[in-house]
């Protein structure tokens, strides 16, 4: 999805489409996945209140352009994108940067488990994998 798109959907919507609607939807975009606080860091960063923010989460998960997964701090945001309804992330601990990944064998895995449980048709899934990534690990060993 691009900001023409995010633009369409406004239209579509009756939603105005204001400066802080698609600067907030960029840095969606630009760092999708993102948890809930990096969003909100960036977002303050940049000006903008807690407030506005929240209230465009909100209506980015209403108008369907983003899904978020987890609760409190933890909560992830992920924008749509072409992709199918499973996400996998990890995410550090200490800077709580995501990176979103796949792998075939974890989605055998998680159909099967599913399956031995008597689902069927598994339409959507979530995984989190929380650590320190390379990088705070460096300047850990650093400091």
């Amino acid at each position: 999805m691009n900001s023409n798109a995010f633009r369409d959907i406004c239209n579509q919507k009756n939603i105005r489409y204001t400066r802080v609607r698609a600067e907030l939807f960029e840095i969606l975009i630009h760092h999708n996945p993102i948890s809930a606080r990096e969003f909100m860091q960036l977002a303050m960063s940049k000006g903008f209140d807690q407030v506005s923010v929240y209230r465009t989460i909100y209506l980015f998960e209403r108008l369907n352009i983003c899904d978020s997964y987890g609760a409190g701090k933890n909560r992830m945001l992920h924008a749509h994108t072409e992709s199918v309804n499973h996400h996998h992330f990890i995410r550090c601990t200490q800077c709580d940067r995501a990176f979103e990944f796949e792998n075939e064998a974890i989605e055998m895995q998680l159909h099967a488990i599913a399956s031995r449980a008597g689902f069927s048709q598994v339409s959507s899934h979530f995984l989190e994998i929380s650590g320190i990534c390379a990088k705070c690990s460096q300047s850990a060993r650093t400091a």
